[in-house]
């Protein structure tokens, strides 16, 4: 195997069909991964009391202290909801990737598989790396925003808070 790349490998010894499901494979898998990543984010910034941008209602906010209320409990829904269909969207893939997984155990010779399963980890691990590190990135970002942003705010407005 060392004349030839893994991808002529697998399909000169396997056929075109495997290798294409291991590339459906691996795609689960990362995205598995990258999910979970994203649920843990989420699952910080809902302990933390944040709100993410993708979460927040745009528009300049009321004067009014009911409006604003309402306002921070759709927030707040609209975070426990992205949070649960990344839940969903996870699952999916894990059954994806068990699908794909059942098909290449049965494929595959054991030698070949432990050399997918060290390829599949060192293909994606760069990728959650960066992923983790711009999530906690984001999540620090989102601390300052939200510390500065609650020091400015009148005692009326922080018992809405």
């Amino acid at each position: 195997m060392e004349n030839q790349s893994y991808s002529n490998y697998i399909t000169a010894r396997y056929g075109d069909n495997t290798y294409d499901i291991i590339n459906k494979y691996q795609d689960a898998d990362k995205s598995s991964k990258l999910l979970t990543l994203d649920i843990e984010f989420l699952s910080k910034c809902k302990k933390s009391d944040i709100i993410p941008i993708h979460c927040r209602l745009g528009g300049r906010r009321s004067v009014s202290p009911n409006t604003r209320k309402i306002l921070k409990k759709t927030e707040k829904k609209l975070l426990n909801r992205s949070i649960s269909k990344n839940y969903s969207k996870r699952w999916k893939c894990r059954q994806e990737k068990g699908f794909y997984e059942l098909r290449i155990e049965g494929t595959l010779c054991l030698k070949d598989y432990i050399l997918l399963q060290n390829i599949t980890e060192s293909k994606i691990s760069r990728s959650i790396e960066i992923k983790a590190e711009k999530l906690n990135e984001k999540f620090e970002r989102l601390l300052c925003v939200n510390a500065k942003h609650y020091s400015n705010v009148t005692q009326g407005e922080k018992d809405i808070y």
